[in-house]
């Protein structure tokens, strides 16, 4: 059993060793994420937020940013962009996001920038349904794969108000 093991172990590192993800490890875009922030306000409360994701997936037609971030187990915020606009500026296979504005209005086909909250109500996390928000991107570094912008969020039931900003956000960057 031990002898099994041991080849498995041995196997298991030669193919790390191989692996060109492996291999194009740079520490330095790990260091970009040390200056990421988030925040959420509502009824002119800030509250710091804590990023747990944020990625960059590449779709037929469309690059899909998706980010989220908490406050402990009580807020849960979804930030979602789909920038259609790429391939007027240069292609889908950089890490690049067209600057602007992307709106969400519920029952409307202006579905390319979504905010989802969540509230903890005893022990479930509770979803606001969105009536409409916005994501507006004022800044993407390339170089260290970073995104800045803020947000703003309109819900229903309860009919809530919440904005807030998010600077140097490091992307992990999906092919």
């Amino acid at each position: 059993m031990k002898k099994h093991l041991l080849i498995s172990f041995a196997a298991l590192s030669c193919a790390a060793s191989l692996c060109p993800s492996c291999s194009d490890y740079d520490k330095t875009l790990l260091d970009n994420c040390e200056r990421t922030s988030i925040n959420v306000i509502y009824n002119n409360q800030y509250v710091p937020l804590k990023m747990l994701s944020a990625t960059l997936v590449r779709q037929p037609g469309a690059k899909v940013l998706s980010q989220e971030a908490y406050f402990g187990d009580t807020v849960k915020l979804l930030l979602k962009v789909t920038d259609t606009a790429w391939a007027a500026g240069g292609g889908q296979g950089h890490d690049s996001l067209t600057i602007g504005t992307y709106r969400y209005v519920r029952n409307s086909k202006d579905t390319l920038g979504r905010v989802i909250a969540g509230f903890r109500q005893g022990t479930q996390l509770q979803w606001l349904p969105t009536d409409s928000s916005t994501i507006t991107i004022s800044a993407v570094d390339v170089k260290r794969r970073t995104v800045t912008g803020r947000y703003y969020l309109r819900t229903v039931s309860p009919a809530m108000v919440i904005s807030g900003e998010f600077s140097e956000v490091c992307l992990l960057s999906i092919p």
